[in-house]
């Protein structure tokens, strides 16, 4: 069986999902059949649900057999400390791809997704900040399916730590960095240019555009009270409704409370306070990258940087 051999490895709202699923379109390029197996990454505690064994994981690529590339997308590798040396341990000549992009944008867009994917219950993204301690010590933690490291913000948007450790493990000649800007703005090219570092047929044209964009809960109460009901009324569901009814119902309710909007933007006193924060480590990445990046150290985000998605 066909392993993986490539993977886009974070960062979360940085352009992976529109550049895994147009990756998949290409005839010499198979994709995991769905995106996030999140196999790698043994030091992230997963919370309310257990990690897929090689068997499952591997099932993911059943039709790799006649491709080129085989790959995979998951962001959590990327915040991870150890998922760089499992992959190479897994797949010693593989492709990184890692995409990039303001790290208060970052931030501010997955706290949002990981509202309405329903992980996180704090809807305030300032509010989310603040219980990071708590949650670091282990307290606060919500009691849904997601992987806790997730829900500190403020780590996993310091991106130069987390690319220098792929960097040293695989070589910078088998990291591909992608900026979120550039893909925006010269879509094509950075398409273009990805199928060449992985060595497929770089004449392939899909359509491209917004894969996964943002999106706001129209319910907080709602929202809450599907992915965690009273105890009462969860034992009349069980006892009127067999297994699969509920679970239909449950992601029908959760899809119709979601609609695809704006996030709110950040309150003016905390943007500045952020902007101040990672100031420093995005000098320092721009330094590890050979870019300059002090035009994501500006102000407040652009209407584009608030409502776009992944």
């Amino acid at each position: 069986m066909r392993i993986p051999d490539f993977f886009i490895v974070g960062a979360p709202k940085a352009g992976t999902s529109a550049l895994f699923v147009h990756l998949g379109e290409h005839p010499e390029i198979c994709v995991s059949s769905n995106k996030e197996p999140h196999f790698f990454g043994r030091d992230q505690h997963l919370l309310g649900h257990e990690r897929r064994t090689l068997e499952e994981y591997l099932a993911l690529f059943g039709e790799a057999e006649a491709a080129v590339r085989v790959g995979e997308a998951s962001t959590n590798y990327l915040y991870s400390r150890t998922a760089a040396d499992e992959i190479k341990a897994f797949s010693p000549d593989a492709s990184i791809i890692v995409m990039l992009r303001d790290p208060v944008a970052v931030m501010h867009a997955y706290h949002g997704s990981m509202v309405a994917g329903g992980f996180e219950p704090i809807p305030n993204f300032g509010d989310a900040l603040v219980a990071e301690t708590e949650r670091r010590a282990g307290r606060s933690l919500p009691n849904r399916r997601g992987i806790r490291e997730s829900l500190y913000y403020r780590d996993l948007a310091d991106f130069e730590p987390h690319l220098r450790r792929f960097l040293d493990v695989f070589g910078a000649d088998r990291v591909r960095v992608i900026l979120f800007d550039d893909w925006i703005s010269a879509s094509e090219g950075v398409y273009r240019d990805t199928l060449s570092f992985l060595g497929v047929r770089p004449d392939f044209r899909p359509q491209l555009g917004v894969v996964n964009p943002s999106k706001r809960v129209r319910s907080v109460r709602l929202h809450n009270f599907v992915l965690e009901p009273p105890p009462r009324a969860q034992a009349v569901v069980r006892a009127l409704l067999p297994d699969s009814v509920r679970l239909r119902l449950h992601y029908r309710l959760r899809s119709l409370n979601v609609r695809v909007a704006p996030r709110k933007a950040i309150d003016p006193a905390l943007l500045r306070e952020l902007r101040a924060e990672f100031a420093p480590k995005v000098e320092r990445l721009g330094d590890l990258i050979g870019r300059d990046l002090s035009a994501w150290n500006l102000g407040r985000l652009a209407a584009s940087e608030i409502g776009h998605g992944d």
